[in-house]
C-alpha cells in the first residue's frame, strides 16, 4: 500500500488542498516570526499570580506619567531577594501587552548577559543590516539606536544588582517607549530611573497564594486552614518565595497545612532551602 502525505508537495492528488496547506503554513509561519520578533518573554504568565493590584496601578501610571524634573517613564522596581519583582514586571508585561507594539525582556546579571540579551533582540527583530558583522558591544548598541526610533515598546531588565552595568545600554525614555528595571540594590536613587519598592505581600493575598499553592484552598474546614495558613505566612514574613516553597513542602510531603509550623520551628533550613 502507498501511503500519501497530503504534506507531499510533488504529488499531483488534491491540488486545492495542498494549495490550502501551504497558505496556511505560510500564514502561521509569518505569525509566529512577528510574535517571536515583538514579544521577546523568556517566562510563561504566571496563573498563581496573587495580589499586588495597586502597585500594578502604581507601576503603570509611574511608567506613564509625566512628572518634571524626574526618570520619566522609566522605573526601577526594588525589594528584599524573594520579594517577587520579577513575578510583579512579568504581570506588567501580559497585562499590558496590547498597549505596547514590542516587547523585550533581557538580563542585566552582568553586562555580558546584557549584551547577549541585545544580540538576542537583533536575532529576532532583524534590526541590523545584513551582511554585517561587529563586536558583540557594537551590536548593542545598534539596537539600542533602533530601540530609539520605535515609538512604541517596552524593554525589561532583569536581575540588575550592579548598577554599572547599564552604563550606555538604556534606550532613550519617551511616552511610548518605557523601560522597567528590577533590582535588590537599595539604593535604587543611583539608577536613572523612577524608584518603586515592592514590599511583602498583603496579609490575606499571602494566605490565599499558601493555600492555593499548596493545594489546601479546598480544605474540609475552611476557617482553620485560613487561621494555619495566617500564622505560617506571618512566621515567613510575608515573602512570596517563601511562601511558595514552604507551600510546595506542604503539598508534596505534609498534605496538612497544621502540620507545618512545628515541624519548621525545629529545622528552618531544612524545610525552605
Amino acid at each position: 500500500m502507498v501511503k500519501l502525505s497530503i504534506y507531499d508537495t510533488d504529488s499531483n492528488c488534491y491540488p486545492d488542498l495542498r494549495h490550502d496547506i501551504a497558505a496556511v503554513k505560510i500564514q502561521l509561519t509569518d505569525y509566529e516570526t512577528t510574535l517571536n520578533a515583538r514579544f521577546m518573554i523568556p517566562y510563561q504568565r504566571n496563573a498563581n499570580f496573587i495580589g499586588r493590584t495597586d502597585l500594578l496601578i502604581q507601576l503603570r501610571a509611574k511608567l506613564c506619567d509625566i512628572i518634571p524634573k524626574s526618570w520619566n517613564h522609566r522605573v526601577a522596581l526594588h525589594g528584599l531577594g524573594g520579594i517577587g519583582n520579577t513575578q510583579l514586571a512579568l504581570e506588567y508585561a501580559y497585562t499590558y501587552k496590547d498597549d505596547y507594539e514590542r516587547i523585550y525582556w533581557i538580563s542585566g546579571i552582568s553586562e555580558a548577559s546584557l549584551v547577549s540579551g541585545f544580540q538576542e533582540i537583533s536575532k529576532r527583530a532583524k534590526c541590523q543590516p545584513k551582511g554585517t558583522e561587529v563586536m558583540p558591544s557594537e551590536t548593542a548598541k545598534q539596537v539600542l539606536e533602533w530601540l530609539n526610533s520605535q515609538d512604541s515598546c517596552l524593554l525589561v531588565v532583569d536581575n540588575l544588582d550592579e548598577i554599572e552595568v547599564i552604563d550606555g545600554y538604556l534606550p532613550s525614555p519617551s511616552p511610548g517607549r518605557h523601560t522597567l528595571i528590577m533590582t535588590r540594590n537599595p539604593f535604587s536613587d543611583q539608577i536613572p530611573a523612577e524608584g518603586l519598592q515592592v514590599e511583602e505581600l498583603e496579609d490575606n493575598d499571602a494566605v490565599d497564594l499558601l493555600l492555593l499553592r499548596s493545594g489546601m484552598r479546598m480544605a474540609t474546614d475552611k476557617a482553620t486552614a485560613r487561621l494555619e495558613a495566617a500564622e505560617i505566612v506571618k512566621e515567613l514574613g510575608y515573602l512570596p518565595l517563601a511562601i511558595e516553597q514552604a507551600a510546595a513542602y506542604i503539598r508534596e510531603v505534609l498534605r496538612d497545612v497544621s502540620k507545618f509550623l512545628p515541624l519548621y520551628s525545629k529545622d528552618r533550613k531544612k524545610h525552605l532551602c
